[in-house]
């Protein structure tokens, strides 16, 4: 054989299109594709009882003819010991893509996930994930291997809480689609994706629009609002003292739930939210006189009340283990005074501030729409308009509070502004 190698020439790069053998086995392939020529390398055999078979080596510009050779003569020793080289190729591949799976359960693969992907979720979107994944998905899909996982395996995790817990079973899905498909990209498991809905899990369940339809949140009417927050101030719990700053701030529950004390400046009359809920930016709320007494009362009843975890970097502090107060504690005090979940709930109290400064005031809209920490206008607006309004938005919380309370606010409390058209 050794007459019978080493034919090319030192230089391939200039062969034309066309097969060129080097001998023992190693070929040449020059194609000619789009004006080009394109040369890789082919390994050619047979072993005895077999059939014909080619094994591509790897582009000439990558593999230089030395080392094609070299390539050739080991292939052509595992041919003498009657070894298929393209069967163990293959069969070395799969090993390696079977160690890397190997104890890739469902449950690391969501952590995996999340690490790579949760230092850009707010604190509450985390919270949410990991909460709904172990209550449901989890006891199901946990322990097991993400390569076993299939749509009988996704069903049986979903459709318990498909009809009863539409949302939560909506949101599930497509966590669960997101970490199987980051699964498939870190090389765990392969084929198609047992949790997408279109194609897939679409002819298994009813769609969640067709399941349950979203209702607005029961929300007062703000005729009755004075009313209600009187009771709240004779309350004085610490769950009514949080339903007052709910109310008076405009912002969701969780807001309040955990805000800390560090984050309000009362002489400047300032709440800084770090992270808003829902948004993914610092949220300023300017408080309004009422606003910084209930803050104040609110240190004052922590400070010297040690239930409430006086120690707590929280204004509302749960008092069993000092993190954030509880989660129905606000919608529970509500019901305590009569107020039942047709009548209000505690996220309808934004509503209620917003039809009564639509209604009743002449400040304009959008300027309530940020009271309450919604985005105003597209991506584009909001790049070049970053005007936070705070002094207006006071005015605005100052006039809620008057109207709640039924005090006139100090004149040099409020500076007025051009109202709106009618």
């Amino acid at each position: 054989m050794a007459k019978g190698i080493h034919r090319l020439p030192n230089n391939c790069k200039n062969l034309p299109a066309g097969m060129h053998g080097d001998g023992g086995n190693l070929w040449l392939q020059c194609t000619a594709r789009d004006g080009a020529v394109m040369r890789s390398w082919i390994f050619r055999f047979k072993l005895p009882g077999g059939k014909a078979r080619a094994m591509g080596l790897g582009s000439l510009n990558d593999l230089p003819l030395a080392d094609a050779r070299e390539q050739a003569r080991l292939l052509r020793l595992k041919l003498k010991d009657g070894i298929d080289p393209i069967e163990e190729r293959d069969r070395s591949k799969s090993a390696r893509i079977a160690a890397a799976r190997q104890g890739r359960t469902f449950e690391e693969c969501a952590k995996g996930f999340m690490d790579a992907k949760g230092e850009h979720w707010t604190a509450q979107h985390f919270r949410r994930w990991k909460q709904s994944l172990k209550d449901y998905a989890y006891p199901t899909l946990g322990a097991l291997n993400v390569e076993d996982i299939n749509v009988d395996l996704v069903e049986a995790a979903l459709r318990p809480i498909w009809t009863s817990n539409t949302k939560t079973a909506s949101d599930l899905r497509g966590r669960i689609e997101n970490i199987l498909d980051w699964a498939t990209v870190k090389k765990y498991r392969t084929g198609d994706n047992p949790a997408r809905w279109k194609g897939c899990l679409e002819y298994l369940f009813v769609a969640r629009e067709k399941v349950t339809k979203v209702e607005p949140h029961a929300s007062l009417a703000y005729a009755d609002m004075p009313a209600f927050y009187s009771k709240l101030d004779a309350d004085g719990t610490a769950a009514g003292l949080a339903l007052q700053l709910l109310i008076l701030s405009g912002v969701r529950t969780i807001d309040v739930r955990e805000a800390k004390i560090a984050d309000f400046d009362l002489e400047a009359g300032m709440w800084t939210i770090p992270e808003l809920s829902k948004v993914k930016h610092e949220h300023k709320v300017p408080l309004s006189p009422a606003a910084v007494s209930v803050v104040k009362v609110a240190l004052r009843h922590k400070a010297r009340n040690p239930d409430f975890m006086a120690d707590s970097e929280y204004l509302f502090p749960n008092q069993r283990n000092g993190g954030p107060m509880a989660t129905n504690s606000m919608l529970n005090k509500t019901r305590a005074l009569g107020y039942s979940s047709d009548v209000m709930d505690n996220h309808g109290l934004r509503s209620t501030f917003s039809t009564w400064g639509n209604n009743e005031t002449q400040f304009e809209s959008r300027l309530i729409d940020m009271a309450i920490g919604h985005k105003i206008g597209d991506a584009v607006e909001r790049a070049y308009n970053r005007a936070d309004y705070l002094a207006k938005r006071l005015a605005l919380m100052t006039a809620w509070a008057s109207f709640l309370t039924g005090k006139n606010a100090p004149a040099d409390n409020v500076t007025a502004f051009p109202l709106k058209s009618a």
